[in-house]
């Protein structure tokens, strides 16, 4: 089903047969608000900067965790990158240190960081593994409205796996990583979030007048 989808991860753009499709991330902003509208550039650009180097060090890690030696090896990497500062390389620290957490819950068959799509919408699971969902955060405070909108983009993906074939647990997690540490946070898909989800989607169409 997804042979001919396209992502463009720099724009974060999706496209199937050279239609445009809608990615969660954007749905969920036009739920929610978009939370980001009022921060200043530059302190949106530390926050992708680091998002991105905690999201490249797992995806590393999820690649060659075979290696008996992988975490010195990222160690290295990290200490290396000279465009990392301080704050950086204490959030990838932080990444690898929740390697313990997920070895405790994924296997073998890991799926990582996949484009999926169902009609109009697309996104990208950071982690599939064992019949388990993972989201990255790398948010420096969870308040209520950002857990909130993580809960829900669990949900949307959880759809959008499951209509896609691959059979999930309904417990879902949110790994939240911090500049000094790490929280495991389990989400339970119900209906209710299913229900909201679907409001979501209806708030988009008729905003855009789809």
């Amino acid at each position: 089903m997804n042979d001919n989808l396209i992502f463009k991860k720099e724009t974060h753009e999706y496209f199937f047969n050279n239609k445009k499709l809608i990615s969660v991330s954007k749905i969920l902003n036009n739920y929610f608000g978009d939370s980001y509208q009022n921060v200043p550039k530059d302190i949106l650009k530390k926050a992708a900067n680091r998002g991105s180097a905690v999201h490249k060090i797992l995806e590393l890690y999820l690649k060659n965790k075979t290696d008996p030696d992988v975490i010195n090896k990222l160690k290295n990497i990290i200490n290396k990158k000279l465009s990392y500062n301080q704050s950086i390389i204490n959030y990838c620290n932080s990444a690898l240190l929740s390697t313990k957490e997920l070895n405790k819950l994924i296997k073998n068959d890991v799926i990582s960081e996949k484009p999926l799509f169902y009609d109009f919408i697309a996104g990208t699971p950071d982690l599939i593994s064992n019949n388990l969902l993972f989201d990255f955060k790398t948010y420096r405070v969870m308040t209520k409205q950002l857990k909130l909108k993580s809960e829900l983009q669990l949900t949307a993906y959880w759809w959008l796996a499951m209509l896609n074939g691959i059979k999930l647990s309904t417990i879902t997690y949110i790994l939240w990583i911090k500049e000094n540490g790490i929280e495991l946070i389990p989400v339970k898909i119900n209906q209710k979030k299913l229900h909201e989800w679907k409001m979501a989607r209806l708030l988009w169409k008729e905003n855009n007048n789809e």
